[in-house]
C-alpha cells in the first residue's frame, strides 16, 4: 500500500526570465537617476520608489522560483527512494527537503516539502517516523487541499503497513465518509472504502469486510477499485478465511 503518486507543485517561474525583469529595473533606475538629477526632484523620487517597489517584489519572486527550483528537484529524487537506498542517497534527500522547510522564501512550497518529508520516511519502511510527520502535517495544516486528504490517507496507509489495523481504519473510515472528499475526488473516497474492507480482514471481521467490499460494488466508483473489490470477494468463494488471510500476508510483506 503505497501513499499515491507524488503531489507535485505548480512549475516554477523561470528564473532567467525574472533576471531579465531585474536588468531593465536597474536600466529604470539609471532613467530615475537622470530625471533626478535634470528634471527635478519631485520626478526623480517618485520614480525612485516605483524602483524601490519594484525591484523589491521582483527579488522575491526570483527566490520562490528558486525555492520552487529546489523543491522540483528534490520531488525527482524522491522517486527513487526505496528501502535499498544508501545512507547517502537518503541524508541527500532528507537534507534538501529539510532545508526547504527551515529556510524557504516561498511559504508555499513548506508545506509540500513537509508533505514530501513523510513520503520519504514511507517509502524507506521507517512508518512510525512517517506517520509522526504525517501528524505534524495535519496539525500545522488541517484545512490544505487536497495536501490534507492525501495526508490523512497516507497516515492511515503508515498504520496499516505497520500492523496497526484499528487506527487504520479510523483513518481510512474518516475520509470515506466525508462528503467533501466524495465531491471533489471520488477515486480517493473508493480507495478508502477499499482500504477499510482490508482492514477488516486483517482484524479477523470477515463479515464486516466483505459488507464493505459489496458497498463498493453497489456505489458508482472508480472501475479500478471495483475490480480490486470483485477480485478480493472472489476469493472467499476459493480460500477459506485463513488460507485467505495468508495468502494477503504473502502479499502485503511482498509490496
Amino acid at each position: 500500500m503505497s501513499t499515491g503518486k507524488n503531489h507535485r507543485g505548480p512549475a516554477p517561474a523561470a528564473p532567467s526570465k525574472l533576471a531579465d525583469i531585474e536588468a531593465k529595473l536597474i536600466a529604470f533606475l539609471q532613467t530615475a537617476k537622470s530625471y533626478l538629477a535634470h528634471a527635478g526632484v519631485t520626478v526623480g523620487v517618485i520614480l525612485v520608489i516605483i524602483f524601490a517597489t519594484a525591484h523589491f517584489k521582483t527579488q522575491k519572486r526570483i527566490k520562490i522560483a528558486g525555492a520552487y527550483a529546489e523543491l522540483h528537484s528534490a520531488l525527482a529524487l524522491i522517486d527513487k527512494v526505496n528501502p535499498d537506498a544508501t545512507d547517502s542517497e537518503v541524508a541527500e534527500i532528507v537534507g534538501r527537503l529539510k532545508n526547504i522547510i527551515e529556510t524557504s522564501a516561498a511559504v508555499a512550497v513548506v508545506p509540500e516539502a513537509k508533505f514530501q518529508l513523510g513520503s520519504v520516511y514511507f517509502k524507506l519502511g521507517q512508518y512510525k517516523k512517517a506517520e509522526a510527520q504525517f501528524a505534524e502535517f495535519l496539525s500545522e495544516y488541517p484545512e490544505y487541499p487536497p495536501l490534507t486528504t492525501m495526508a490523512l490517507m497516507a497516515r492511515g496507509n503508515c498504520y496499516f503497513s505497520d500492523g496497526r489495523y484499528k487506527q487504520a481504519n479510523e483513518l481510512f473510515e474518516l475520509i470515506a465518509s466525508d462528503q467533501k472528499v466524495l465531491e471533489d475526488n471520488p477515486v480517493v473516497t473508493a480507495q478508502a472504502k477499499f482500504n477499510s474492507a482490508l482492514c477488516h480482514l486483517f482484524l479477523a471481521q470477515y463479515e464486516v469486510a466483505k459488507e464493505k467490499l459489496n458497498d463498493i460494488l453497489a456505489g458508482d466508483n472508480s472501475k479500478a477499485i471495483e475490480e480490486k473489490a470483485q477480485s478480493l470477494l472472489g476469493k472467499f468463494e476459493i480460500f477459506s478465511p485463513e488460507e485467505l488471510m495468508e495468502t494477503l500476508t504473502i502479499s502485503k510483506v511482498s509490496e
